[in-house]
């Protein structure tokens, strides 16, 4: 209102972003063949926007097992020394020492070490595809 947008529009603006998000098909294409013999979890710290549009929009709920977002969860990844991970772990009948973590916060791949797991921290010169490539298929 103070900037005098006219909500309709940015409200649609909004929801166009949230659908046309890019998301590398090569990396989910990878992904997908991890899941013969993996389970794939996509654990996020976002809002709920993402569940609202873009998982339904990019069919990103084709290429995981599990989508857990921070919003419905009402915790983030980091919070309670990573507790939002055991418990995911636990549910998909898994262990923490028998999981791996692919994540561009380092803070969040350190947390998820001191549970016991493995992390493979995403850079620029590292990229989630590398990283992927690097997992036994």
């Amino acid at each position: 209102e103070e900037l005098k947008l006219d909500y309709e529009k940015l409200w649609s603006i909004f929801v166009r972003d949230c659908k046309t998000m890019y998301v590398d098909m090569n990396v989910l294409d990878r992904i997908e063949k991890l899941r013969r013999r993996y389970k794939t979890i996509l654990v996020t710290d976002n809002m709920d926007c993402l569940n609202r549009f873009t998982v339904l929009a990019l069919g990103l709920d084709r290429y995981f097992d599990e989508i857990v977002n921070s919003y419905y969860e009402k915790t983030f990844k980091n919070d309670n020394n990573g507790e939002l991970f055991r418990s995911v772990i636990q549910r998909n009948g898994a262990e923490v020492e028998n999981s791996i973590l692919v994540d561009n916060s380092k803070s969040t791949c350190d947390c998820f070490e001191k549970l016991g797991g493995r992390s493979l921290f995403v850079t620029k010169e590292q990229p989630l595809g590398y990283w992927l490539g690097t997992i036994t298929q």
